[in-house]
Formats: structure tokens, sequence, C-alpha cells
């Protein structure tokens, strides 16, 4: 065995590396324990000052957190570049100190930025212009955190993830999406349209250059279901996600680019307040618009419940005629996957032209297939009409997988 010897020296050859890798390997941590390395050596004292990206985070009430930022802002060498900056709190912050942050950033030649703003004395406004900026995330943490602004000039911008944002007359007009002519991916998270007292009815999502939309969780009263909506005019889409409650959305233009659709839908089982029959028709009424729309797609993701949901419209292939001539690609998916299966298209079809074929399929769980730690479920239902409306209006389709979930404590 080869010893060292007791007088070797030894070197410290992180401190060698050269400036450019030093603020590379402290921008994969946050902004307060990056500032910690000056109290290391000499060599590490102005190190923080040249990162190329911030990150504010702190989840607790913090009186020296204020303090801290500003002295950030003020000892960062001002001649290097800013890529991204993170600011994100849990608690309430005077909204002056997020409009400091943002406006740094942008002075600065900003390209990420990313907020999730907790303030109550007033909304955070954010400013309408810039040239560099290319991500963009805000959160509010509560309704009216963070002012949305009626238009935007941002021409490199290319995603745009807006959560927990209530549209209304007030702070949109249009122009907040067609002000980013670059945009390819935008993502709505818990945004509504505001009801009380707003003439706002619609929201018009436009680009030219859009690839990529998700509508998540988008709350919309019942009883505004019927005079609220989504219009969306992107020719170049290829990728749709929509989860959570069914509301109106519209596709104005033919979707000749669109790939990948995902629906995960759900439709709660009782609410004294409306006719919950009456709601799963609507939806399934809603989701059969959306997929005739997107009918050029060729790859297809549908929920478990939202298969469910549509297996309750017992005439689904007459309401439906739609036809998935790109189809290659059909999956089931599950809350919480534990297990996959492959089933074969030609057999399936055969199944479902039978004149024995059951209202309902039960699909088992193959021996051998992969799972996970978890015990998935051995059988899941499959309404026969959803299937039949799915796969004899596929001539192309090339697979079929089924997810199968874990296994609940009141199925076990």
């Amino acid at each position: 065995m080869r010893t060292i010897p007791k007088n070797r020296t030894k070197i410290d050859r992180i401190s060698q590396l050269p400036d450019s890798i030093l603020t590379l390997i402290l921008s994969f941590v946050d902004t307060r324990t990056a500032v910690r390395t000056s109290a290391l050596s000499k060599r590490w004292r102005i190190v923080w000052t040249s990162l190329p990206s911030l990150d504010f985070y702190y989840p607790k009430i913090n009186p020296s957190f204020a303090s801290f930022v500003y002295k950030v802002l003020s000892l960062r060498d001002s001649n290097s570049h800013l890529t991204s900056l993170k600011f994100s709190v849990t608690v309430d912050v005077d909204p002056f100190l997020v409009e400091q942050c943002v406006n740094y950033g942008f002075s600065h030649n900003l390209h990420d930025l990313r907020i999730r703003a907790f303030c109550t004395k007033r909304p955070v406004e954010l400013p309408s212009i810039s040239n560099s900026l290319r991500v963009l995330r805000l959160t509010n943490a509560t309704a009216t955190s963070i002012a949305l602004p009626r238009w935007w000039k941002m021409p490199a911008l290319k995603s745009l993830h807006l959560k927990n944002f209530a549209f209304s007359d007030q702070n949109y007009n249009g122009e907040i999406f067609s002000g980013c002519p670059a945009l390819e991916t935008l993502v709505l998270c818990k945004c509504s349209i505001r009801c009380k007292e707003d003439r706002l009815k619609v929201v018009n999502i436009s680009g030219l250059q859009l690839r990529n939309l998700e509508i998540l969780y988008w709350r919309c009263p019942w009883d505004h279901h019927f005079d609220q909506s989504i219009e969306v005019s992107t020719p170049g889409l290829a990728s749709f996600k929509y989860k959570g409650l069914v509301s109106p959305v519209s596709f104005t233009e033919e979707l000749h680019c669109i790939d990948k659709v995902c629906i995960d839908l759900w439709c709660p089982s009782s609410c004294g307040m409306v006719n919950m029959e009456e709601r799963k028709l609507r939806t399934t009424e809603i989701v059969i618009g959306l997929l005739d729309k997107l009918c050029n797609l060729k790859a297809l993701t549908l929920s478990l419940k939202t298969i469910e949901i549509l297996g309750q419209l017992p005439d689904l292939q007459v309401c439906a005629s739609t036809t998935f001539n790109n189809l290659r690609h059909l999956r089931f998916k599950a809350d919480h996957t534990c297990s996959e299966t492959n089933l074969d298209i030609n057999t399936m079809t055969n199944i479902l032209k039978s004149p024995d074929c059951e209202r309902n399929l039960l699909l088992d769980l193959p021996e051998g297939k992969k799972r996970t730690s978890r015990k998935p479920v051995e059988f899941i239902e499959i309404p026969s009409n959803v299937l039949s409306y799915l796969l004899l209006s596929s001539p192309c389709a090339e697979t079929l997988v089924v997810e199968f979930p874990e296994e609940t404590d009141e199925q076990s």
C-alpha cells in the first residue's frame, strides 16, 4: 500500500480553478449559501459577486431577508452578465423589494425570471418591456400578489408560466400574448376569469410560434360555465395538455401540426348546487368537441378518470364521428402508476366487433409485467364504447398502453 508523506502540504485544488468554473459551481446553490463562501479565504471573497444567477428563497419569516437582498444587489459586480433570477417567499414581503429585484434583472439583460410573490400591501408591478427575457414564470401566492400587465413587449420570450392569476377586463385585452411573438410554450395553472361584475368572458390565446400549451386546473364556477371560454388560435401547436375540471376550450384554426395530446379530467361525484348528471353529460360533450378539433394528433393520452367520464355516454360513437387518421400511439394513464401493459390492437379490435362484447371490459394485469415496490390493482374496467370510439376510428393505431394504478386500502 502506498503511503502519503506526513510532510506533504495539502493543496486546495478547488480554489485554483478559474473564476468562471467557481461561479458555475456556486450557481447550483441558493444565493445565501454562495455568499457564505466569501468567508472561506481571500480567494473566495468576491467570487460570488460574479454569479450568473441569483436565487432568493426563504420559506419562513426572517427579519434580515430584505437587507440581505439589497446588500447582494449593491455588492454584485454590475459588469457581470445575469442570466437567471429566482425570488420565492412563502411569507408576506414588501412588494418594493420584489420590484427592485426584477428591475435589477431587467437592467442586466436577464434571460430567465421566476417569481413567487406573497404581498398583501399592494400587488407587485412588473416591467412591460424586455428584449432579453426568454423564460418567465410567475406565481401568485395570493390572488393579488402580482399585477398582470395589460400588455407585454417581449420579442425574445419563448416560455411563459402563469399560476393563480385571475384575468379580468382591467388586466387583460389580449395583448399579453400577442406581445410575445416568439412564444413557444405557455402554461396556465390554476388561472381563471374573474366572475363578479366583470365584462370579460373570453380569454384569447394566440401565437403563430406557440408549440406547447398546457391548461392545468382552470377555475370556472359551474354557474358561469356556459358564458366563459378559452379560445385558442395557434396553427402551429404540436402539444396540448389539459388537466382538472373541464372548461370550454375551443380551437379556432385547423391544427395540422398537432402531435401529442394529454387530457386528464375529473368530475365531482356529488354537488348539492348543480345537477351532476347534466354536468357529466356536458363534460363529455366538451371532451368530444376537443378531440374533434385535435383529430390530427399522433399520440393521445387519456386518464382513467377521463375514460370513465366518456363511458357514461351510451351512444358515444354516434355522437362522435371523428376519425383519427394519424393516431399511432394511445395510452390510458393512471394517477399513481405501478405497472403497465401493452395490448394488441388487432385483438382488442376483434373483441370490440364481437356481438358478445360486454359493456365494460376487464383488463387483467399480465404476470411478469414490470412492477414497482407498491402493489398495483389486479384489473381495471374500461368502457367498451370508449375503446370502440378510439380504436375503430384510428385505422393506423400501432400501440395501446394501459397503466395500472396503485391498490388503495379500500381495494386491498
